[in-house]
């Protein structure tokens, strides 16, 4: 008996299901062609009704289709995988620092705005997920629904300083801070940290302290109502502090610095300006600088070609140089009425300012959309220069009740080791008294020019 599905000599019909039974294929061995019959009855026992390719199917049982080749009799629908959800951020994520977009809308970008991961505060909505939708089923060679894969699902998880809300489908912060990825974790942290302040990271404007650990290059600013603590250069940045700076290298080439309460740093040269509501530190040398402190400076070693004014204390090794560079070193005090009623008028003022910032609308209840990114980080650095300089005026108003209430004329200046020609010294508007102490010169008050007065 010939085998089945044979018309003539030897027949051999082979039908496999592949591909998840989205697939059928046929293959005959021999030399005579199956049979339509023979092909149907394969289709039956294998549960085959969908997809069916009828001239496949007519092509094999005419013999056109060699010996030993699969042949695709049957082809369903491959089910489309849907779209995963996604995390969605109220802040850049760190490698999207820099945008170099040259123009938004009409305005010309200032790349050293760069988009910083941006400070929220307590009960802002840092990140949340946005659902996917669902794919289309499929449907195979039997007749079957296929279903489609699952999508990845990524996972919203809470580092430090963040909760997720119901269902976990939302990220709150539950503090102050700034918002950032630690891995996979969404975290607010309480300290800005940056490795350097330039076109990578953009200016920086932080409720809180800020470190940066290398430079603050040209034309680049740092803002912060906390302690700011740079531990490289300032090379014609500004620095603006609502508490302390410190700054582990030098500040020089026109840079700024200004501090409500003590500015340190290591040297001050090229056009710096230091100015403190307390106390003015200056490790090494100040050249052709402008500094000035509401309470003290100290200078290490030498003070040439600069302007010192301070309004109780200036203490330096060495003044002025050989070539008689004007060198200037003031105490005074300015705490009149006059001076008083504008301080508390410009208090006013930097109070309502910055009332009115704080109720602007800084998308605290969802995540910022992209296209808002920008003005949103304009809006933090005016809340936070706004801050500052608030707390700026009432240590001003602070010290005019300090000085109202202690001797008008107090105050000195010391210099430990020489005094050279060309130094200027002032105490109160008038020029000062010297006594030569242990090797430096001690200046005080004189209400009459005394004769031979540096």
């Amino acid at each position: 008996m010939p085998p089945r599905g044979a018309s003539g000599g030897k027949s051999k019909l082979s039908v496999k299901l592949a591909e998840g039974q989205l697939r059928a294929t046929a293959r005959r061995e021999g030399t005579a062609p199956p049979t339509r019959a023979a092909v149907d009855e394969e289709l039956a026992r294998l549960g085959i009704v969908y997809g069916l390719d009828a001239l496949a199917i007519e092509r094999l049982c005419a013999g056109r289709v060699p010996a030993g080749t699969d042949l695709v009799i049957a082809q369903g629908i491959s089910p489309k995988p849907g779209v995963p959800s996604r995390i969605e951020y109220a802040f850049v994520l760190p490698k999207e620092n820099v945008s170099f977009t040259a123009t938004e809308g009409d305005a010309r970008v200032d790349f050293r705005e760069g988009l910083l991961n941006s400070h929220v505060v307590a009960g802002t909505v840092v990140a949340r997920k946005v659902a996917g939708r669902p794919g289309t089923p499929g449907k195979s060679v039997t007749g079957q629904s296929v279903p489609p894969p699952d999508p990845p699902e990524p996972a919203l998880v809470a580092g430090e300083n963040v909760q997720l809300g119901a269902g976990g489908a939302t990220a709150i912060a539950t503090a102050d801070g700034l918002a950032t990825l630690d891995g996979d974790r969404v975290v607010v942290i309480a300290t800005c940290t940056v490795r350097a302040v330039n076109y990578a990271s953009g200016n920086i404007h932080f409720d809180g302290p800020v470190i940066v650990r290398g430079d603050v290059e040209p034309g680049f600013s740092v803002s912060a109502t906390g302690d700011i603590e740079v531990q490289g250069m300032v090379e014609g940045g500004r620095l603006l502090s609502g508490g302390n700076v410190i700054v582990r290298g030098g500040v020089r080439n026109g840079a700024r610095v200004e501090a409500v309460e003590s500015v340190s740093v290591r040297f001050a040269d090229s056009g710096a300006i230091l100015r403190a509501g307390g106390d003015v530190q200056i490790v090494t040398n100040a050249v052709r600088s402008s500094i000035a402190a509401g309470r003290s400076v100290t200078v290490g070693d030498t003070v040439s070609g600069a302007d010192v004014l301070a309004g109780t204390r200036i203490e330096v090794s060495e003044a002025g140089g050989e070539s008689a560079v004007r060198t200037t070193l003031e105490i005074r005090r300015d705490a009149s009425d006059d001076r008083i009623s504008k301080l508390r008028a410009t208090l006013a003022h930097a109070e309502t300012a910055s009332a009115i910032l704080d109720r602007a609308p800084a998308m605290k209840t969802s995540v910022v959309p992209r296209s808002q990114l920008s003005a949103l980080k304009r809006l933090t650095a005016e809340q936070v220069q706004a801050h500052v300089k608030v707390r700026l005026v009432r240590a001003q108003l602070g010290l005019c009740g300090q000085w109202r209430v202690q001797d008008t004329f107090a105050g000195e200046v010391f210099v430990r080791r020489k005094v050279h020609r060309g130094v200027r010294v002032l105490i109160h508007a008038g020029l000062a008294s010297r006594v030569e102490v242990d090797g430096g010169s001690r200046f005080q008050f004189a209400p009459v020019a005394p004769e031979g007065a540096a």
